[in-house]
């Protein structure tokens, strides 16, 4: 049972890159996100003056779904009810009126998710907080000790049991957790942030390798885990299939036909139109090619979801190859919203909106998308299980 107990807080641990500041921007309270109320808070924010403004104003402030869950109300334009505008920027008026603690936990929390573990609480920040997409250079003790207060004062699980704590690697196969700290400490030595895509592919080609080769059941000796004989030509078009694919997902076009030839425009690198975002995409850019900025944030993407344990969720193999997936859209996307803004390279504020489009639309806040990471996952799977190519090139190790 979720348990409160201010005596005993939390490990909470956070890289030095995760540390972060509100820069009043308001975005996280203009998104059409699904934002629970915890049931003790409800009472408080109802004698709130900005509820009955709110109320006044004819909004239902807290709605109460079928299932009984209480949800923050969203205005026309998808604002949260409580969002104010002042002259430094926007801000919850509900915090501002009774505190933060008043506030759903969700919203005292972003940009971060939790993880429980063994060893304590992981964090990885949310890509659709734009202060998180530029990097702030601030001390992370102060956001150590802010999520610690927060989370000392919040419903939370007993720390997990490491003795019968797993992690899912694939969809079918857990390992132990000291057996992920091992593997996770090669993925991290074996990444080359200059080519991200085929970085991970021939990673995740590798641990797959591994468990194909090692017994049923019990943890791997990754201690040899090394990028080998991996047929990384075949993985490559399979990865773009499945990019292709999820990009055409969310595209409002009834036509099925025009679907596809959108898909399959991007999979063969051609430039396309997205209705759903209104966007030319132009021919995709291999990620690797990309201005050395642009990697350096995508390299921090992927170390956030490694140090943050977000690849614990839905398996180890699948969250790195939507780690994968989420860049190549970026850039992808990136170009699209270059081409309406004609301008003549990319900058900040292009790669944050892009991110903002990948992270709401089709990685972090789609469910749906999870099936189609788990899928790829299985697709390399058979394909380490075949022969050796005659013509495949051996890719040795870094």
């Amino acid at each position: 049972m979720p348990q409160t107990d201010i005596s005993n807080p939390p490990v909470v641990h956070v890289q030095d890159f995760q540390a972060f500041q509100c820069t009043l921007c308001g975005k996280c309270c203009s998104r059409n996100w699904s934002l629970k109320v915890e049931n003790p808070k409800i009472p408080l924010i109802s004698e709130t003056a900005i509820f009955k403004k709110a109320v006044k104003e004819g909004y239902v402030p807290i709605e109460t779904r079928d299932d009984g869950r209480a949800e923050f109300a969203r205005r026309a334009d998808h604002e949260c009810v409580f969002l104010e505008t002042i002259d430094i920027g926007q801000i919850c008026g509900l915090r501002a009126e009774v505190g933060n603690t008043a506030t759903p936990l969700s919203c005292q929390m972003y940009p971060y998710h939790t993880v429980d573990t063994p060893d304590g609480v992981f964090v990885h920040t949310a890509f659709t907080c734009p202060p998180i997409v530029l990097g702030q250079d601030l001390d992370v003790k102060d956001t150590r000790e802010g999520l610690t207060e927060i989370l000392s004062h919040a419903d939370r699980k007993p720390t997990p049991n490491e003795e019968t704590f797993t992690v899912a690697l694939t969809e079918d196969r857990t390992i132990s957790w000291k057996n992920y700290l091992q593997l996770e400490k090669k993925i991290l030595e074996l990444h080359d942030p200059r080519d991200p895509r085929d970085s991970i592919l021939k990673t995740c080609l590798a641990v797959l390798t591994q468990v194909v080769n090692a017994p049923e059941e019990g943890d791997i000796d990754w201690s040899t885990l090394a990028w080998g004989r991996e047929d990384l030509n075949f993985a490559r078009e399979m990865f773009d299939k499945f990019v292709s694919f999820l990009a055409s997902t969310v595209e409002e076009e009834p036509d099925p036909d025009l679907r596809e030839a959108y898909a399959l425009a991007i999979e063969e690198g051609r430039p396309a139109y997205s209705i759903t975002f209104d966007l030319h995409l132009p021919a995709r850019v291999p990620v690797a090619d990309l201005e050395p900025w642009i990697l350096e944030i995508f390299d921090r993407y992927l170390r956030n979801a490694i140090l943050g344990k977000a690849l614990l969720r839905p398996s180890v193999v699948a969250k790195l190859l939507a780690n994968a997936m989420a860049t190549e859209l970026v850039s992808l996307f990136a170009g699209g919203i270059r081409n309406k803004r004609q301008e003549e390279s990319m900058t900040l504020e292009t790669i944050t909106e892009a991110f903002d489009i990948v992270e709401c639309d089709f990685i972090t806040h789609r469910d749906g998308s999870i099936p189609m990471f788990l899928g790829l996952e299985s697709t390399l799977l058979e394909v380490v299980q075949l022969p050796p190519l005659e013509d495949e090139q051996s890719e040795g190790t870094p």
